[in-house]
This record gives C-alpha cells, structure tokens and sequence, in this order.
C-alpha cells in the first residue's frame, strides 16, 4: 500500500481497501494499476481507470477526482515537511571548486545547483552536470550504444529521478543553456533509460561510430583498416595488409585511411537507411581515388635479381660448384700465354654454369 492509497483510506475512515455502501462505490486501486505488465503511475492509472472509464458516470468521476485531489494536497505537505526536515538534518560537503578546478564563490548562483543525496548536500556547476549526463547517455560498448543512469561523482552513486527533475528544471527555468536533445527525450521518456534507448537508437549508433573513430588507439582503428581492406577484396582490387608491422607503420596507414574508415563504419553500422546508402556510395568512390593516387598500396612487388659476373663467381666457389683455384706447382712452369689462356677457358666454363644455374 502506497501513501496515496493511505491517505485515501484515512480520509474515508476505512480499514479495508475498497468503500462499498449502498449508495456508493469507489476503487481503491486505481492508486496502482498494471497494463500489460507494466507498471502505471498513479496519475496513468487515475486516467485510465476512472476519467476514462465508460462505466462510471460524470458524478462518481467528479467524486473520485475531488476525493484523489484532496489526498494529493495531504501527501503534497507531509513530503514538504519531510524534505524540510532532510535538509536541516543533512550536512553540507566540503567542494569549494566545480570539477574542473573553478572556484564556487566565483560563479553566479544561477549557475549552481545543490542537491541532497545520502543526507548530505552537494552543490555542482551546472554545466559540469550536462557533461556528467550528457556522457552517461551516449556511453558505449564496441559501438554499441548502452545509455546509462547519471552518476554522482562524489560518492559514485546514481543520481535519483528526483535529482534529474530538479536539474532539468533549473536548467530550464533558471539559466541561459540550451538543452540538447538528448536531455529533452529522456524527460519525454520519463528518465526510463531502456525506453530512451529505444526511442534515440538510431542517433545514439551514429555518435558511438564517431567517439569510436575519435576516442580509440591507433591499434584498433588499424586492425578495423586491416578487417575493411581485407574483407572488401573486390573493392580494394585483391590488396591486402599485414597485420604484424611495427607502430609507426600503423600511424602512417591509419592517418591515411582514417576518412575511408569513417564512410566505411558508418556504410555498415548505420542504423538510417538513407545515411548507411549514401555512406557507402561514398565509401567506394573515395576507394576508387585512393588507389588511382596511390597504385602501389597493398601491392607485394617482387623484383628480379641483378647478376653481377664478380660476385657470381664468388657465389659458385663458395658453394663448391666450381673450382677457380690455380696449383702453385703449375704456375711457376707454365708461361704468360699459357696462364691467360687457363684463365679464359675457366671464364668460359663458369659462364656456362652460370647459364645452367
């Protein structure tokens, strides 16, 4: 039993939960009601149960309109005393600067807002709450959006519903900013992070494809280069590349292929069709007037081997194909014409083996 549903009771002096007379009859659960397994507030409820309702009349409406206002007032002073006695009990945390190192004091009060969380009081710039909420929605896994409930970042605890209507208010009604788009579907979502992710699925992909673009190392954009060029044989005319090179190779290729990369995530991963289309078009034409400035890229170029007769020579003697030795014994016997003539005959002979190998 909520404290709306006890207010009601006590007003109408029940002990149990439904008042039933003669004369009238009145629902007490339309304080909770469930459709289609999901939970209502009590204001849905109301509207569905009771305003909507074609079995009650315009009198029994008027009745259980008056009678949930009037519970409504009740409970709207008791959650006032009660926070008034919340704020006088908690204490006040000692941060004399924003997040980013600028005195408080220093700031407008316009700019600055406190709130009371495990009964103590924090008090934060703003915009250093819009960053905070701002980088929880559109946090991501692997390019996955996975929008989570902002965080305190002094005690690393979940803001409440309660904090984030307070904030959007102040927001909206105290200063200059503009809300971004984000912050406003999530009001329209009613700070239900699952329906937010369903509703801005679309835009949360094509902001986890930028931050992944922007945000990783130069190792991972390089091996998703090396997973496009090689799963695009077709488009990249059979080039391929090597995932083992040394660092500043992988600075090179990614400072190269980095704007490809980013039609090419965005031609695969896009949640828009008309966006994953023209990425894509994109994707191929640039592919197009890369490897016409650059025909060599990817390519394995093999080179043939320029014989030199010297080191040939060397080459075969070293590997006892043939002997270029001369006897010492000969040399001192045989004469000039004699030695030249040997000479050129073992000219002749390793040039022959030289053809032959």
């Amino acid at each position: 039993m909520n404290i709306t549903q006890y207010i009601v009771m006590k007003l109408l002096k029940l002990t149990e939960g439904v008042y039933n007379t003669c004369d009238s009859y009145i629902p007490l659960n339309f304080i909770i009601y469930e459709k289609k397994g999901m939970n209502l507030n009590k204001f849905q409820s109301m509207d569905i149960m009771i305003l909507k309702n074609p079995f009650h009349s315009k009198e029994k409406k008027d009745q259980f309109l008056t009678l949930f206002c009037d519970a409504q007032k009740i409970r709207r002073r008791l959650c006032k005393f009660v926070r008034y006695w919340r704020w006088k009990k908690a204490i006040l945390y000692s941060n004399t600067e924003d997040l980013i190192g600028t005195p408080l004091s220093e700031l407008k009060e316009h700019l600055k807002i406190t709130l009371l969380q495990k009964n103590t009081k924090y008090t934060f710039r703003i915009s250093d709450l819009l960053n905070i909420w701002m980088k929880s929605l559109t946090y991501t896994s692997a390019m996955t959006p996975q929008p989570k409930f902002p965080r305190n970042p002094y005690i690393g605890l979940d803001f409440q519903i309660h904090h984030l209507y307070q904030i959007y208010f102040h927001i909206r009604f105290y200063t200059n900013f503009n809300i971004p788009i984000y912050l406003l579907n999530f009001f329209k979502c009613d700070f239900n992070v699952q329906l937010f992710r369903e509703s801005m699925y679309t835009l949360l992909r094509e902001d986890a494809i930028k931050s992944h673009l922007s945000d990783s190392t130069v190792s991972v954009l390089y091996f998703d280069i090396v997973n496009m060029i090689n799963g695009n044989q077709k488009i990249f005319k059979n080039r391929k590349m090597k995932k083992n090179i040394n660092f500043s190779g992988r600075i090179k290729i990614v400072k190269l292929l980095k704007p490809i990369l980013y039609f090419y995530l965005f031609g695969i991963l896009s949640c828009n069709p008309f966006v994953k289309r023209k990425m894509w078009r994109r994707f191929i034409s640039s592919v197009k007037r890369f490897l016409c400035k650059h025909p060599a890229f990817g390519r394995l170029i093999k080179r043939k081997r320029c014989f030199r007769i010297s080191t040939d020579l060397n080459y075969l003697a070293n590997t006892n194909r043939i002997n270029i030795s001369v006897d010492s014994s000969d040399s001192s016997d045989n004469s000039d014409s004699s030695s030249d003539s040997n000479a050129e005959n073992q000219y002749m002979r390793s040039a022959e083996l030289l053809s032959i190998v």
